[in-house]
């Protein structure tokens, strides 16, 4: 019925039901998505569907965050699996090893430039990933961490960070860092964030015991480069924003500007470890 109150529809119209019984769980997957054709349904809902999430949810699930990701369609959150996703893909140092024997390097860009990417990179290599799993809590508090702490670190060293073009404020209200449970008047964006975590897959290794991911001298020591680099990385974020047009989004897709701060901040830890005695 119409706003006017009238019924412009034919009469002879008809809605199609299929309802499908006794169907193994296995095939579910594989009938959901042949039949995704009129209506396109995300591929992240239909990897949820065949259960790719399930290790990612029983890690999370009692994290007081875990409702504010969205593991399909329609459901409401802060993120959805595939931020998840795009947030490991930055410190796969299986598939973006931080040295290789030729000395030519690839960084994850795609885990911002292309979200769908990263999704098809969890897809095609589960077990690279599965292997981060003991770091997943701590990547996503690093993430909140550096999103929060970029404004004390860019004003301390005298600039003003509600002036950059890559964070954001809000008109009303704080923005929520749920993996850190605070607030905060400003956050940095996406284009500048994800190339400074992808920065720290230098502290990732795999432990050869166990075969799964660890960082190099723990947590803390992961937290203390960062306040130990912060103010460089700020910086050399800011020089790439003035050099591509105050572009949140071209600092994002700046293959430079990746390899540039991985390799600051491989110097600055192997500098700090060197004058340690490490």
């Amino acid at each position: 019925i119409n706003s006017q109150g009238r019924d412009d529809l034919p009469e002879e119209q008809f809605v199609k039901f299929e309802i499908l019984t006794g169907v193994p769980s296995a095939w579910i997957f594989e009938i959901a998505g042949g039949l995704n054709t009129s209506v396109q349904v995300q591929q992240f809902a239909l990897d949820n569907l065949a259960k790719k999430f399930e290790w990612l949810k029983k890690e999370l699930k009692k994290e007081p965050y875990y409702d504010e990701i969205a593991w399909r369609e329609n459901d409401e959150g802060e993120f959805d699996a595939r931020d998840i996703i795009s947030l490991l893909t930055c410190f796969n140092a299986e598939l973006f090893p931080n040295t290789t024997a030729d000395g030519e390097q690839r960084h994850p860009v795609e885990a911002y430039e292309k979200k769908s990417k990263a999704l098809e990179l969890f897809e095609q290599n589960a077990d690279s990933y599965q292997r981060l799993r003991p770091i997943l809590k701590d990547i996503l508090v690093l993430h909140d961490t550096i999103r929060k702490e970029s404004q004390t670190f860019h004003n301390d060293a005298g600039g003003k960070y509600g002036n950059l073009s890559y964070v954001e404020s809000k008109s009303r209200g704080k923005f929520k860092f749920p993996f850190i449970q605070e607030e905060g008047e400003y956050r940095l964006m996406n284009g500048a964030l994800y190339p400074v975590l992808g920065a720290f897959r230098w502290m990732v290794e795999i432990d050869p015991k166990k075969n799964v991911a660890r960082w190099r001298g723990g947590f803390k020591s992961v937290v203390k480069l960062w306040q130990a680099s912060a103010a460089e990385m700020l910086r050399i974020t800011l020089g790439t924003s003035t050099e591509l047009g105050r572009n949140p989004n071209a600092i994002g897709k700046s293959r430079n500007h990746w390899a540039n701060l991985h390799s600051r901040l491989a110097l600055r830890d192997l500098q700090s470890k060197s004058q340690s005695g490490d």
